[in-house]
């Protein structure tokens, strides 16, 4: 929606506008500060879906809506075998949140189908008027009105009308609703939103909360992002029924912008990203042209592309009405070598709205210092007589990193090798296998082995035989 301001008006609150920034700062105010013309301000937005009428078994119908404030998703089915023959969206964009006397305002209103298989007569409409009455009923000030049909126009797949509209004079005390009203389903409550303004006369201090919000998707991302707050979270929009906690804190978000929508984290200094993990991040309608974009910023203001996804959503397979999308499971992306960043952004684009949940990110794992060697890791032999004869053993040590291994191989004149395998961990008395009961040779366990130093040589107790041995080392 885009507003033609009347010049002399315009010029006058923004400059009121400058002049509470200054104040929010805590500058100096000079000069008047109220009103020269009179406004209407924004004051409040109420509205739903409506409910729709439960269905039961012997309806032929099942109807489902979907979306909220600025867009709605119309589902008609077969009742009985969930066939979707007609789906369709429409959208319309918030007003400004101030209206000037006489200016012109254009106001855009699209229906677009998403599925028509023209098999019943189906419709969705959506209307904008000025009218302070419940949708369903009509009652004049009617703006402009948008529809899509199944069967009886089937060669328009969707509709988009600007309707211009002049804004009323008003009074101390009028006020001035705007109300946007859509059907095509049974309902048993009214559906639609209304934008409720008040009158600010002349000679009255302009409201903090008067001034307009009228910015593209790209503006706005671009604004928010230039000298972000540390620390902060932040997005292109958010559709507060859906919405639970913080995305990034494993919570959800939901967006309420089609096209295109975002989220930011601005961290709260510049850390190393080793790895980006997203729970789900999604579209509603169809995954077909969606695109997922993962950015990082650099500590320079530069945005770094680390990741696009097309076609798929992560995690998220039944859309709204029970359709099918493509999806990936959960989602990890593993960034070597890591880029140090300042903040993180997830970019959405295709048919909105959008959703995430459980964004987190990683950085590399600490060094915990330089790793001790064992002064004995290599191969040892030692010899030993038993009820099997004379017998080789060969013990052979390995570290792997903080880890001790060995694996000792029995070489007997009657017997084929024997290799046994260890996981040492220190002790006060040495180092000890830590496989009680867990090695058996010969059938009997080897409860436990330990190494240790006997002066300037290895030494090893083997708790089979309950004997000591001198190890030489072979190499």
């Amino acid at each position: 929606l885009t507003i033609r301001h009347d010049a002399k008006v315009a010029t006058h609150i923004r400059a009121l506008e400058r002049k509470l920034a200054r104040a929010g700062s805590g500058k100096a105010i000079q000069g008047q500060q109220t009103l020269k013309y009179g406004i209407w301000v924004l004051e409040k937005i109420v509205g739903h879906l409506g409910q729709v009428k439960k269905t039961k078994p012997g309806d032929y119908y099942r109807h489902a809506v979907s979306g909220g404030k600025g867009r709605v998703v119309m589902i008609q089915a077969v009742n009985k075998t969930g066939h979707v023959f007609f789906k369709s969206v429409s959208t319309w964009r918030d007003p400004p949140r101030r209206l000037i006397p006489k200016s012109k305002v254009s106001i855009a209103l699209s229906i677009t189908k998403l599925i028509d298989r023209r098999e019943y007569s189906v419709n969705h409409s959506l209307s904008v008027d000025a009218w302070d009455m419940k949708c369903g009923f009509t009652g004049g000030g009617g703006i402009g009105s948008v529809g899509v049909y199944s069967v009886h126009s089937p060669k328009n797949p969707s509709v988009k009308k600007t309707f211009q509209w002049t804004v009323p004079e008003g009074k101390p005390g009028k006020k001035l609703t705007l109300r946007y009203c859509w059907s095509g389903v049974s309902y048993a409550t009214p559906r639609g939103w209304k934008y409720y303004y008040r009158w600010v006369p002349a000679g009255t201090a302009l409201p903090k909360d008067a001034g307009s919000r009228r910015v593209n998707a790209g503006s706005s991302a671009d604004k928010s992002s230039a000298h972000p707050k540390k620390g902060t979270t932040r997005a292109g929009s958010t559709y507060t029924p859906n919405t639970k906690g913080n995305v990034f804190k494993g919570g959800h978000w939901a967006g309420s912008k089609g096209g295109s929508d975002w989220l930011q984290k601005n961290f709260s200094r510049a850390i190393p990203i080793s790895k980006i993990y997203i729970g789900r991040a999604s579209t509603d309608i169809t995954t077909k042209g969606f695109k997922l974009v993962l950015k990082l910023k650099r500590p320079d203001g530069s945005w770094v592309i680390v990741d696009e996804l097309r076609n798929t959503n992560i995690n998220r397979t039944v859309l709204s009405g029970g359709a099918k999308g493509r999806s990936i499971p959960s989602y990890t992306k593993r960034i070597s070598p890591p880029i140090r960043a300042t903040g993180f952004r997830l970019e959405f684009y295709g048919h909105g709205w959008f959703d995430a949940t459980d964004i987190r990110f990683y950085t590399p794992r600490k060094k915990t210092g330089k790793i001790k060697r064992f002064p004995w890791t290599g191969t040892y032999r030692y010899s030993l007589n038993d009820r099997q004869g004379s017998m080789v053993v060969i013990l052979k040590l390995v570290q792997k990193g903080h880890k001790l291994s060995g694996t000792i191989r029995a070489k007997a004149v009657s017997s084929k090798n024997r290799d046994l395998n260890f996981d040492f961990k220190k002790s006060a008395t040495g180092y000890c296998s830590g496989n009680k009961g867990k090695i058996k040779m010969e059938g009997q366990p080897y409860d436990k082995v330990v190494l240790y130093e006997n002066g300037q040589k290895l030494a090893m107790y083997d708790a089979e035989d309950n004997k000591k041995y001198l190890l030489q080392r072979v190499k």
